[in-house]
């Protein structure tokens, strides 16, 4: 069994983030069985996926302004504070989108996953949620958690043309994956912050900044981990 380590870094309100969780698909409601919830091959897709969910409320709107616009969060069915919205929900810049309308923004999570073992974490789209109108879609990716570690951002492109952007507490953000060399069930642990994973954190926050195009990097970091176990 693979073990993988997480740690929620948040410096504050740390208890209101909910821990990541096994992804069950829901039970088919179907008398007979014969529902696509039923189906073994929907349902091994599934096998060891985990799903990290929203500690907050947020309503975001797009609001024409001349020939601009901006984003504003929508009360009362926004929970954070005006000053929070700020600091945890980023608008990239306008030149990064596909298209006009759809919005590109980050929001900060605290999750931090690693292992002492070759593993990558793999970030995906939620599915099968009760939430049948999204119009934002996950913006996936996949690295290295023995080599890399940093927090996981939610990162979605929103299709503002079709209403605001609508995240409920307790609504999934995204999905996890894990994979490695070990095809056996993986085994997530919560571990307290330590020294170790707190310089680890300092060596890559931020280094999207200073250098682009950081898969270049992954070797070396992986070499520089070789004699550093996180997990004990």
């Amino acid at each position: 069994m693979a073990k993988i380590g997480w740690v929620n870094i948040a410096e504050k309100a740390a208890f209101a983030y909910p821990s990541p969780r096994k992804f069950i698909p829901p039970k088919d409601m179907n008398t007979l069985s014969k529902g696509f919830l039923s189906c073994p091959a929907m349902r091994h897709y599934f096998d060891d996926t985990y799903m990290v969910c929203s500690a907050f409320s947020l309503r975001l709107r797009r609001v024409t302004e001349g020939k601009g616009f901006t984003i504003r969060p929508v009360y009362p069915f926004t929970s954070l504070a005006t000053n929070q919205v700020s600091k945890l929900v980023k608008i990239q810049p306008e030149s990064t989108w596909r298209k006009p309308e759809r919005v590109v923004l980050q929001i900060s999570t605290p999750y931090l996953f690693f292992s002492d073992d070759p593993i990558e974490i793999e970030q995906m789209h939620p599915t099968l949620g009760d939430s049948d109108s999204l119009n934002w879609n996950l913006i996936p990716g996949r690295f290295d958690i023995f080599a890399w570690q940093r927090a996981l951002n939610f990162a979605a492109e929103w299709d503002s043309l079709r209403g605001d952007f609508i995240l409920r507490t307790g609504d999934p953000m995204y999905f996890l994956r894990f994979a490695g060399d070990c095809k056996k069930p993986n085994e997530l642990i919560e571990f307290p912050m330590s020294n170790e994973l707190r310089e680890r954190l300092r060596l890559f926050r931020g280094i999207a900044a200073v250098r682009r195009g950081t898969f270049g990097l992954m070797a070396e970091a992986s070499r520089a981990r070789e004699n550093i176990k996180l997990m004990e």
